[in-house]
C-alpha cells in the first residue's frame, strides 16, 4: 500500500492516492478488528478441546455417557460457529 501511495503521489494518480491514504488512516483500526478475529477463532479451538474433554471423561467413566455426548455436541456446535463468526468478519482487502 505504501508503494501504492507513493507512486500515486509521484505519477499524480489522485484515485489511487486517496484510496491507499484512506486504508494506511484505517490500518489501527484494522489491527484491533483483527485482535477481534483471533479471539472468535480462539473459540474453534476451544471447542475442540472441550470435545476432547467431554470424550476423555466419558472414557474415565467420569460422566455419564449422554452428558459427555451433550457436551461434545454443544462444543462442536460452539466451536463451527466461532469459526463461521471469523470467516464472516474478514477484513475487506485493499
Amino acid at each position: 500500500v505504501l508503494i501504492a501511495f507513493a507512486e500515486a503521489r509521484i505519477f499524480g494518480d489522485e484515485e489511487l492516492g486517496e484510496r491507499a491514504e484512506n486504508w494506511l488512516n484505517d490500518v489501527s483500526r484494522i489491527q484491533a478488528h483483527l485482535g477481534v478475529l483471533r479471539l472468535w477463532k480462539s473459540g474453534l479451538w476451544g471447542g475442540i478441546i472441550g470435545a476432547v474433554i467431554a470424550f476423555f471423561a466419558w472414557r474415565m467413566e467420569t460422566v455419564s455417557p449422554t452428558i459427555a455426548g451433550i457436551a461434545a455436541m454443544f462444543c462442536l456446535i460452539g466451536s463451527l460457529t466461532c469459526n463461521m463468526i471469523y470467516w464472516s468478519k474478514d477484513p475487506k482487502p485493499y
